[in-house]
Protein backbone atom coordinates (compact mmCIF):
# COMPACT_ATOMS: atom_id res chain seq x y z
CA UNK A 1 0.00 0.00 0.00
CA UNK A 2 1.48 3.55 -1.00
CA UNK A 3 -0.08 5.95 2.33
CA UNK A 4 1.23 8.71 0.05
CA UNK A 5 -1.25 7.96 -2.82
CA UNK A 6 -3.98 7.05 -0.38
CA UNK A 7 -3.69 9.69 2.18
CA UNK A 8 -2.92 7.41 4.55
CA UNK A 9 -0.12 9.32 6.10
CA UNK A 10 0.11 11.96 8.44
CA UNK A 11 3.15 14.31 6.47
CA UNK A 12 2.59 17.92 7.07
CA UNK A 13 0.81 20.03 4.52
CA UNK A 14 4.35 21.62 3.89
CA UNK A 15 6.19 18.18 3.56
CA UNK A 16 7.32 15.71 0.72
CA UNK A 17 5.45 12.32 1.41
CA UNK A 18 7.97 9.51 0.20
CA UNK A 19 6.76 5.82 -0.21
CA UNK A 20 9.13 3.16 1.27
CA UNK A 21 8.89 -1.06 1.44
CA UNK A 22 7.80 -0.44 4.92
CA UNK A 23 5.36 2.41 5.41
CA UNK A 24 6.26 6.21 4.37
CA UNK A 25 8.63 9.06 5.13
CA UNK A 26 8.10 12.94 5.30
CA UNK A 27 10.88 15.35 4.93
CA UNK A 28 9.79 19.29 5.16
CA UNK A 29 10.03 21.20 1.59
CA UNK A 30 12.30 23.83 1.03
CA UNK A 31 11.90 26.88 2.84
CA UNK A 32 10.64 25.03 5.55
CA UNK A 33 11.66 22.93 8.57
CA UNK A 34 10.46 20.23 11.14
CA UNK A 35 10.40 16.45 11.37
CA UNK A 36 8.27 16.03 8.23
CA UNK A 37 5.12 15.68 10.51
CA UNK A 38 5.53 18.87 11.71
CA UNK A 39 7.03 22.18 9.13
CA UNK A 40 6.95 25.73 10.14
CA UNK A 41 7.99 28.39 7.70
CA UNK A 42 11.62 29.69 7.65
CA UNK A 43 11.85 33.41 8.07
CA UNK A 44 15.18 33.54 6.06
CA UNK A 45 14.89 37.31 6.87
CA UNK A 46 15.92 36.72 10.76
CA UNK A 47 18.70 34.89 9.17
CA UNK A 48 21.20 36.98 7.12
CA UNK A 49 22.71 33.48 6.11
CA UNK A 50 19.85 32.52 4.52
CA UNK A 51 18.79 35.32 2.24
CA UNK A 52 21.02 37.57 -0.19
CA UNK A 53 19.13 40.93 0.06
CA UNK A 54 21.14 43.99 -0.73
CA UNK A 55 21.65 45.90 2.33
CA UNK A 56 19.73 48.92 0.80
CA UNK A 57 16.74 46.74 0.26
CA UNK A 58 13.71 45.03 2.46
CA UNK A 59 13.70 41.30 3.04
CA UNK A 60 10.01 40.63 3.60
CA UNK A 61 9.20 36.70 4.75
CA UNK A 62 6.27 35.02 2.54
CA UNK A 63 5.22 31.24 3.20
CA UNK A 64 8.28 28.97 1.93
CA UNK A 65 10.45 32.15 0.49
CA UNK A 66 11.14 35.50 0.65
CA UNK A 67 11.41 39.24 -1.73
CA UNK A 68 13.67 41.24 -1.03
CA UNK A 69 12.27 44.83 -2.10
CA UNK A 70 15.18 48.37 -2.97
CA UNK A 71 14.36 50.73 -0.37
CA UNK A 72 13.24 54.16 -1.75
CA UNK A 73 15.63 55.89 -3.97
CA UNK A 74 17.08 52.84 -4.68
CA UNK A 75 16.65 50.60 -8.18
CA UNK A 76 17.06 47.07 -8.95
CA UNK A 77 15.84 43.53 -7.86
CA UNK A 78 17.07 44.12 -4.72
CA UNK A 79 19.21 41.28 -4.61
CA UNK A 80 23.24 41.28 -4.28
CA UNK A 81 25.07 40.60 -7.35
CA UNK A 82 21.31 40.99 -9.04
CA UNK A 83 21.13 44.15 -9.75
CA UNK A 84 19.83 45.74 -6.33
CA UNK A 85 21.21 48.84 -4.47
Amino acid sequence: VNECETGGHDCDINAVCTDLPQGFSCHCKGGYEGNGNTCTDIDECDRPNLNNCHQHATCTNTPGNYTCTCDYFYGGNGRNGGGGG
